[in-house]
């Protein structure tokens, strides 16, 4: 198998995670001011000796660089292979988009047998979107990052999606309920997890608005896609609080269009669980390493 001795790094806003040898390990960021700085302490504790290099990482990257959109690392693909990893070879050392890195995996899953466009939308620290255009006549995809997460949401103020579908996005939500009750604002998602385990209403309001404005932003990237494989939904917001939701009221919010409803109720959606860019990446190993 071709991802035995590959290194794949997913490098998200908050944390990363590395998988060798199937075991996956994961890292708070804030515990390091650049990536060779984080990766240094990873090695000085790990012996491995890796053939092949993948690094998602959660960014636009260009000419083998990306500066991520939510943390302040610059991932240089080339110095990071020619100063740690002389010995993997050119061919085998890749930098993708974590989202791009993630529509690799859809592609592959069991119903793989059902042809066409689909896309993923990942809600983390940011909000990232990748889409997969279905070639019918070659029988094979095209993967392309997008940066869609980024586009005007309100243009009275500038408000982006992410603004509103990310880590801090749902915080805001709920602590806009405490300016009038005197509660306490919250600075993480773990302790709003905890107040909507425990039935809390404000946070389990805060959720559900969440979701329904994810949804309408689903609906967004599925009208401009027309993805006939599925929407997939992944990231840790989305893996960790979409248990609190109606999964038929987000189904309707999604269909919710007065002209493209027929349209909308025949595209399927997923809930993805785990590091959806570390499974992509393997994935992306298995079909383009040589």
């Amino acid at each position: 198998m071709k991802t035995k001795n590959a290194l794949l790094i997913d490098i998200g806003g908050t944390k990363t995670e590395i998988e060798y040898d199937n075991k996956i390990t994961k890292y708070e960021n804030i515990n390091y001011n650049s990536f060779e700085n984080f990766l240094e302490d990873f090695l000085s504790e790990n012996s491995i000796s890796p053939n092949i290099l993948g690094i998602a990482a959660a960014g636009p990257v260009k000419n083998g660089i990306c500066k991520l959109t939510n943390l302040s690392w610059m991932i240089d693909i080339k110095k990071i292979r020619n100063t740690y990893f002389p010995e993997i070879s050119l061919d085998n050392t890749f930098l993708l988009n974590d989202l791009e890195a993630a529509a690799w995996y859809p592609k592959n899953l069991e119903d793989k047998n059902i042809k066409g466009n689909y896309a993923v939308i990942s809600v983390g620290t940011g909000l990232g979107v990748a889409f997969a255009c279905y070639n019918k006549k070659r029988n094979e995809y095209f993967i392309n990052p997008a940066e869609a997460g980024h586009t005007i949401r309100n243009i009275g103020n500038g408000e982006t999606w992410e603004d509103v579908l990310s880590g801090q996005g749902l915080l805001n939500y709920y602590n806009d309920f405490c300016l009038s009750e005197n509660k306490k604002y919250l600075t993480n998602t773990k302790e709003l997890y905890q107040l909507a385990s425990e039935n809390d209403f404000d946070s389990l309001k805060a959720v559900n608005i969440f979701f329904h404005n994810l949804a309408l932003f689903a609906q967004n990237i599925a009208l401009t896609t027309i993805p006939q494989k599925g929407i997939y939904l992944t990231g840790g917001i989305v893996s960790n609080f979409n248990k609190f939701i109606n999964i038929s009221d987000f189904q309707e919010t999604f269909q919710g269009n007065r002209k493209m409803a027929d349209l909308l109720k025949d595209i399927p959606l997923f809930f993805l669980e785990g590091s959806t860019p570390l499974k992509g990446l393997k994935g992306f190993v298995e079909d383009i390493c040589i």
